[in-house]
């Protein structure tokens, strides 16, 4: 049974309008104002990574199968797909090295039964889906959106960077803790840029969650103090826009490689927390989490020294959901 595209959109959770065209559908995650203040194709692909959407649904089928091309630059070298029944990881689609442009995924199901199904997109690489077909004659009920509605900004460690399976990222990760859906604005290499926010966003929050800090630090702060006024011009902004809707900043994990990083005249990286903590203390509706706190200091938790690999994402999606309780 191939789905139509009006099926196809019903059962698509944590993206805004996807754009289509006759690669197949492209999920986005962001505006095409946001889209138009990026200017360099590493920010466009990170930005058109389709991290932490899915399709959900329940059905009977015995299989489902679809098509995917790569539609731009992928910053990871590696496009997974992973497949959830009833809650479980069951079925994973996975190719590191990347070695062609499009191909097509099968997922089969050992029972006929009634059961709800989740496929999340990959983490790291844009690309657009097709010819999404379910056995025949099978069932098909979009799963509803959630009771709530959370956006999330945040660089490459919301993003997802580092790993491999596409479910095990904090988007993802935290939706199913929060049971709510999330729209992840992450962009690896992202930073406190109130510019990046679009006043018109079509998307409706019932809570705020902000991750930056990182990337401020290492690269595009000169001062300490400039950390403090971008933040601080980062919350003004979602103060003007959600005054009434909370919102949580996370200041930066620890990092294993921070002292080698540390540039002259800035501070130890785990008083970043306190650098942001100036620029937003005024703010209403607005707390601030210690994210040396939420995480093991300890290199066996992470990728490459500074991104979580599977296991430090599932540690620090769980200490979040402790601490942000919806």
């Amino acid at each position: 049974m191939l789905l139509t595209q009006e099926q196809l959109l019903s059962c698509l959770h944590g993206s805004l309008k996807p754009h289509i065209t006759p690669l197949g559908m492209e999920p986005r995650r962001f505006t095409d104002s946001q889209f138009a203040y990026r200017t360099t194709e590493g920010q466009f692909s990170r930005m058109r990574a389709p991290v932490g959407v899915s399709f959900d649904f329940n059905s009977n089928a015995t299989f489902l199968e679809f098509e995917y091309h790569l539609t731009y630059i992928h910053c990871r070298n590696w496009v997974g797909f992973d497949c959830y029944v009833n809650g479980n990881l069951c079925h994973r689609f996975y190719e590191e090295p990347i070695t062609q442009q499009e191909g097509k995924v099968r997922f089969e199901f050992a029972t006929s039964d009634e059961k709800h199904i989740a496929v999340y997109f990959p983490i790291s690489v844009p690309l657009a889906v097709k010819n999404l077909t379910l056995s025949p004659h099978a069932t098909l009920t979009p799963s509803p959106k959630k009771p709530k509605q959370v956006l999330m900004f945040g660089d490459s460690i919301l993003q997802g960077m580092n790993a491999r399976f596409s479910s095990l990222c904090l988007p993802v990760l935290l939706s199913q803790h929060w049971n709510c859906d999330i729209l992840p604005q992450a962009m690896g290499g992202g930073s406190f840029d109130e510019h990046v926010i679009d006043e018109n966003l079509p998307y409706t929050p019932d809570v705020i969650v902000i991750m930056f800090g990182c990337n401020d630090w290492y690269t595009f702060a000169k001062t300490n103090e400039e950390i403090t006024e971008n933040a601080r011009a980062f919350a003004e902004k979602l103060d003007a826009l959600y005054p009434d809707i909370p919102r949580y900043f996370i200041s930066p994990i620890w990092s294993a490689t921070w002292q080698k990083s540390r540039r002259e005249g800035m501070c130890p990286y785990g008083e970043v927390h306190d650098y942001i903590q100036k620029g937003i203390a005024s703010m209403k509706n607005t707390t601030l989490l210690r994210g040396f706190d939420l995480c093991p200091h300890h290199s066996s938790f992470l990728a490459d020294g500074v991104h979580p690999n599977e296991l430090g994402f599932q540690y620090y999606a769980n200490q979040i959901a402790k601490a942000i309780q919806l």
